[in-house]
């Protein structure tokens, strides 16, 4: 079996950007399963991943972004016409063209992942994505064989009325490993530092609260993001910069060092599907808590694993 994972921009794992860390993990799960697998990234970017386990092609983008380029052609043409093409992310004007290219070649396994694109929140903020919708990616997805959804949050008639071959499978993530143990009471962030979808704002505002009534933890926050300065100016609004600690970006044995000195972690989406940092959090045996949005709900209750916020 052969698989190709279609994704536009500098693949890179080691990176802020969740759906390469998704895409890698798949990558590392499929190869030790004797799957032959590829990434084929997009972009004009020449700094290239090269990961051990798998295969990354990076090819140009069109200058025309609403058309393919005879180098990605030629990538399909060397394919099986039993090639499984895995598409992530959405809102990319190129995908239409591939994906009826790839078909012309007689193949019928195309999966689309939105990543959480698609959520009603995220399409009522904005006019351009719902223009765009109409006239593009309501095809992209007619166009896929089967939509796969990460979360529950993700399925409405954005997906139901383009296709009604939909399949949930949540994103997995490595272990870290570690046992419940006492930890001082350290408040964790992990993610991207974005208010309108990661809800930051309410964070620090809860925690500013929780100080003025007594609270005697403090708050690391680990990560990057255009509203950091935003976040920073709340703090001090709030009077507790000395008890917030910005981590910057962590990354490996630095990243579960940061997870594993936590006592809670905290994650208060406003919409988001599964957050890969939630699961990494968990599997350090750090209690969530965290919005339904996350769409880890059910399973923090299921497993009394932390508390669900409204």
């Amino acid at each position: 079996m052969n698989v190709v994972h279609v994704v536009r921009g500098d693949f890179n794992p080691n990176s802020l950007n969740g759906v390469y860390k998704v895409i890698d993990s798949i990558s590392k799960v499929l190869t030790s399963k004797n799957i032959n697998v590829c990434v084929l990234s997009v972009s004009d970017s020449n700094n290239i991943y090269s990961p051990k386990e798998y295969r990354h092609v990076r090819v140009k983008e069109s200058k025309a972004l609403f058309f393919t380029t005879k180098e990605f052609r030629s990538f399909i043409d060397r394919q099986s016409v039993n090639t499984i093409y895995h598409f992530h992310s959405v809102f990319i004007p190129w995908f239409l063209p591939a994906m009826k290219y790839i078909k012309s070649k007689g193949c019928k396994h195309i999966v689309l992942t939105p990543h959480g694109q698609y959520v009603n929140e995220a399409m009522e903020k904005s006019l351009k994505k719902r223009i765009f919708f109409s006239f593009f990616d309501s095809k992209v997805i007619q166009n896929a064989d089967v939509i796969h959804l990460i979360g529950k949050t993700e399925l409405n008639n954005y997906i139901k009325n383009n296709n009604k071959n939909i399949k949930f499978i949540p994103n997995g993530c490595n272990i870290g490993n570690s046992k419940l143990q006492e930890r001082d009471l350290i408040f964790s962030y992990l993610g991207r530092l974005e208010i309108k979808q990661k809800g930051l704002d309410l964070l620090v505002k809860a925690f500013g609260k929780y100080k003025k009534n007594g609270g005697i933890g403090v708050l690391y926050i680990a990560g990057n993001g255009p509203d950091k300065k935003v976040i920073e100016d709340l703090i001090k609004d709030e009077n507790i910069e000395k008890y917030i600690v910005f981590k910057g970006v962590v990354y490996d044995d630095k990243k579960w060092d940061f997870l594993k000195e936590s006592a809670f972690f905290l994650h208060p989406s406003l919409w988001d599907v599964v957050p890969t940092a939630c699961m990494e959090a968990a599997s350090c045996s750090v209690p969530l808590i965290i919005t339904e949005e996350t769409n880890l709900g059910e399973y923090v209750l299921k497993y009394q694993s932390g508390f669900i916020i409204n």
